[in-house]
């Protein structure tokens, strides 16, 4: 059974971040300042966070890499460098984000195309990093649709993700042969695990739990038109 990260004393705490750290390093991720968030959400006009969580988890490290296209992969840890220690709660998470345009029904800044979560439980460091290795490899080998686009990474019934033609008219699995990385057999096996357990809690979950949409407060931007994305 896995052991939570939050039984751990600080200084096993501190441990497993600086693995995480050093693998996010490696694959040239850069730390995002809790000053630049701010700066960000002020931007945005986010409105401030209220929960418990929300106020915890924004005191935590953040690392991005950008892409093409303002594509950019967030890494949230739920680690607070001034304590030296995950958050009490929470779940760290991989993200992929794009700028989202303005409309009559919009005013713009970030939307997901992608995320998973983790438990903050022994292993974290490796699911995590293989999974930002894995997402790496796809949005640096993103491929082109018959319009001439790089396509989008899209989620398909809650549950699978694929590419996407910006028309909408071509779908890929991204698990294809030919977008697959340079993997060990093991790493590549977590992989597949790690979204089988995805699907598997999608496909399990209680009918009452609801969607995260209808749970949580939606932080409103406002005045998302006048950010300016800082690489």
């Amino acid at each position: 059974m896995p052991e939570s990260l939050l039984f751990l004393n600080k200084s096993q705490q501190e441990k497993i971040y600086e693995k995480i750290e050093k693998g996010l390093s490696l694959s040239h991720f850069e730390i995002f300042p809790l000053e630049r968030r701010v700066l960000e959400n002020k931007a945005l006009g986010l409105t401030k966070p209220t929960k418990n969580r929300q106020l915890e988890t924004a005191q935590c490290v953040g690392w991005r890499k950008y892409f093409a296209e303002g594509y950019f992969i967030e890494v949230l840890p739920t680690f607070n460098e001034s304590r030296g220690e995950f958050s009490s709660e929470g779940q760290a998470s991989v993200l992929i984000k794009f700028p989202k345009k303005k409309s009559s029904k919009s005013l713009g800044g970030f939307e997901k195309s992608f995320a998973l979560y983790f438990n903050r439980v022994s292993g974290l460091e490796e699911r995590l990093l293989a999974i930002v290795s894995y997402l790496d490899h796809l949005m640096k080998n993103r491929p082109f649709g018959k319009d001439g686009r790089l396509m989008l990474i899209k989620k398909s019934r809650e549950i699978y993700y694929n590419w996407k033609s910006c028309d909408g008219q071509e779908i890929i699995p991204i698990f294809e042969d030919k977008f697959q990385p340079n993997f060990s057999e093991e790493r590549m096996k977590l992989v597949v695990e790690i979204f089988k357990d995805r699907e598997y809690y999608h496909n399990n979950k209680p009918e009452d739990s609801g969607s995260i949409k209808d749970i949580k407060k939606t932080r409103v931007a406002k005045t998302g038109e006048k950010v300016v994305p800082i690489h």
